[in-house]
């Protein structure tokens, strides 16, 4: 397994490289893909200014929808960041925004994880934004599961 260079550690991964739950027995083990994509989220957003936050909710059954967005960050100079979640089978990933103010224009200081990847905080100059970022292997790990992460530029 290779270690990610990032400001988020890896999350109870002491066992062999096959397998990171070996010394962490009844932990929910990540392989990776937790710290990834927070580093994602963290470059896409970290410096940038955020002038609207959409939250989408979506209605459709728990085994589909993976492609649609449920964050969207509108950036000052147009570009869209969006964040879904990502689920397979056995496995568990969310992205669910808890508090979307009505109005924001402020830069993104810094992108942090809680210690077990459960909720993102994105701080910035002005209010704190917050996202269940729930999420579980499910059976190690031959499942997808986490949050993805799409930049759609601006169209010039």
């Amino acid at each position: 397994m290779t270690r990610l260079t990032s400001p988020f550690p890896p999350y109870c991964n002491g066992g062999p490289e096959w397998d990171p739950c070996a010394d962490n027995p009844g932990c929910e083990c990540d392989n990776g893909t937790m710290p990834e994509a927070f580093e994602n989220l963290h470059k896409a957003l970290v410096g940038r200014k955020i002038v609207e936050v959409e939250k989408v909710k979506y209605e459709g059954r728990w085994d589909q929808g993976y492609d649609d967005p449920k964050a969207l960050f509108h950036l000052d100079d147009g570009t869209v960041v969006k964040v879904g979640r990502i689920n397979d089978c056995c496995a568990l990933g969310t992205f669910d925004l808890e508090n979307v103010p009505k109005e924001i224009n402020a830069r993104v200081m810094a992108v942090e994880a809680a210690e077990d990847y459960s909720k993102a905080f994105i701080l910035t100059e002005g209010p704190l934004l917050t996202a269940d970022t729930t999420w579980s292997p499910g059976n190690p790990f031959w499942y997808s599961y986490g949050f993805w992460v799409k930049i759609e530029e601006a169209q010039k």
